[in-house]
């Protein structure tokens, strides 16, 4: 028997993205029909297509597209019933295809975005001399939600239409496409988290309240909490429900079509459904229950399963021999009792009398990350905190380094003699440079207690002892090393050591030990990090993991 990968999901999940306009319906499944075989494909009709024709699972098949691991990497295939085409191989990292576009990265490669026919359409390159480090899996809207790091290693999220173009600039720290012309941004002013809804001219969107914080959306609603409360919004910013009191509704779990699936304190955390109105159609006193196209799969503490009619009307109840039965979303329900699988229809009922061994559900998409590795920039970086003048500090107090001071004590572990930060950031490295110091760089501040003992002899008695009351930075502690470490691949490491190591020769002279020096300071290279000390003293070793 050939080797296999199973990979059984047995709940399906609901992701915020997954119930809006743009999310791409299902073609296929991947199946294997019979335990010794291997993967193919079957339809919402159940019908089986190359079937036993590849070893490792494929992803679901949607708009005629699906990737597939070979190797050490993924291919992505363009579906025929007897013979798929190659499209592309030596893929890192993907997504899921929409209106025929794919964001995904080959090794090496920056993100590109390619169509249903493989061939590149742009690349995520450059944005004022950033990287992009990641995007969204899929386009949402007619836009994609990219990423970059700013000059201090934050992560800002920004949106590009189709044709590349910019059209919200990487800038806000976190990004949500809810419709053709709606985003939710959080923002930082004067160290205030913000939170807003906007156009895509980043015109802010006054009939939302300022306080809202988004928690879901569909395709026609939003929601949101406020006030210890969730509200649920349509796409104009008006309001359709104020849910119950949070000990009713402490949780919405599902949106799709006017209903949604809640749990509260008042019921256990069960699961319960209600429609857009406030009425409840389902009672919160299930274990979990999912909306599908025609109704309510509720599953009871007991396992047995309920289904139901989008009214409430109880359509079916199926007992012990069942071990799960779900709505895939944009394919249809899959049920599975023992060890066979079997397809429903919208009505719950078997679409023919196939047995399948194993069904799998959807793929979990995650954000694309970049794979591209600039060496010259983290060389760049290396040699910017090499030629800087944090080693004029060396010999220094802690109390007069005012970029460690102006943080305070409470950012530092009382016990460190290390201080590390990020000097440099890009897509798969970091250059982090780190000052060791000659004593613990925080001192404590002692206050007097009384603290009550008990004692089976002497009784209750009472003392005075001294207990920490916070911490000050020690003005003996002196910095005594400067670390440039350079966080890479292992496979970059040899030839980052080298670049390294000659423009350390360069930059500084051997003295007649064979040390490395320059204006009274002794520099050493270990591995693909830079070691900057006092003449004449030893290194100290650095037990810190980047």
């Amino acid at each position: 028997m050939k080797n296999k990968l199973y990979l059984i999901l047995t709940a399906f999940v609901v992701f915020m993205c997954s119930c809006n306009s743009t999310s791409s319906r299902i073609d296929y499944l991947p199946c294997q029909v019979d335990e010794e075989e291997d993967w193919g494909f079957v339809n919402a009709k159940g019908e089986v297509f190359c079937r036993d024709a590849f070893t490792n699972q494929p992803s679901e098949v949607r708009e005629g597209i699906f990737f597939v691991k070979e190797g050490q990497s993924y291919s992505m295939y363009q579906f025929d019933a007897k013979n798929p085409k190659l499209l592309l191989d030596d893929i890192a990292d993907f997504g899921r295809i929409t209106d025929g576009l794919v964001p995904i990265c080959k090794k090496d490669s920056r993100i590109q975005i390619v169509d249903a026919k493989g061939s590149t359409k742009f690349v995520l390159d450059k944005i004022d001399d950033k990287e992009i480090i990641s995007c969204a899996p899929a386009f949402e809207y007619g836009y994609l939600s990219i990423c970059l790091l700013d000059s201090e290693g934050n992560k800002r999220y920004g949106i590009i239409d189709k044709s590349g173009k910019i059209v919200i600039y990487p800038k806000y720290q976190k990004l949500q496409i809810l419709g053709n012309d709606l985003f939710y941004v959080k923002s930082e002013a004067d160290g205030d988290e913000l939170q807003f809804f906007i156009d895509k001219a980043e015109k802010k969107q006054t009939q939302w309240k300022n306080d809202l914080e988004l928690r879901d959306f569909s395709e026609k609603y939003v929601v949101v909490w406020r006030n210890d409360q969730f509200y649920i919004y349509n796409k104009k910013g008006e309001e359709v429900l104020k849910c119950p009191s949070s000990s009713k509704v402490t949780t919405i779990h599902q949106v799709k079509n006017d209903y949604f699936v809640f749990s509260g304190l008042d019921y256990d955390l069960s699961h319960g459904v209600m429609d857009m109105k406030g009425e409840v159609i389902l009672p919160a006193k299930y274990e979990d229950v999912t909306i599908a196209n025609n109704g309510f799969i509720a599953e009871k503490k007991n396992g047995d399963v309920q289904l139901y009619d989008t009214k409430g009307n109880l359509i079916a109840e199926i007992k012990d021999d069942i071990e799960y039965l779900e709505n895939v979303e944009g394919f249809g329900n899959l049920r599975m009792d023992g060890r066979h699988y079997y397809l429903l229809d919208d009505n719950f009922n078997a679409v023919n009398k196939v047995e399948f061994d194993l069904i799998t559900t959807p793929t979990t998409y995650g954000d694309v990350s970049s794979e591209y590795f600039d060496i010259n920039a983290v060389i760049r970086d290396a040699k910017n905190a090499l030629e800087s003048d944090l080693k004029n500090n060396i010999g220094k107090s802690v109390t007069s380094l005012s970029f460690i001071t102006s943080k305070g004590t409470s950012k530092y572990k009382s016990d460190t003699k290390y201080v590390t930060y990020w000097f440099g950031r890009g897509v798969k490295y970091s250059v982090d440079v780190t000052f060791i110091f000659d004593d613990k760089i925080l001192t404590p501040i002692y206050k007097e207690k009384k603290v009550t003992h008990e004692d089976l002899f002497w009784g209750t008695y009472h003392t005075t002892e001294k207990v920490i009351d916070g911490y000050n930075f020690n003005e003996n502690a002196l910095l005594k090393q400067v670390t440039i470490e350079c966080s890479v691949p292992d496979s970059k490491k040899e030839e980052i050591n080298k670049l390294l190591s000659s423009y350390l020769e360069e930059y500084a002279e051997y003295d007649s030990g064979g040390n490395l020096f320059k204006d009274n300071y002794r520099y050493y290279i270990s591995g693909v990090s830079i070691l900057i000390g006092p003449y004449g003293d030893d290194f100290a070793s650095v037990p810190v993991t980047f």
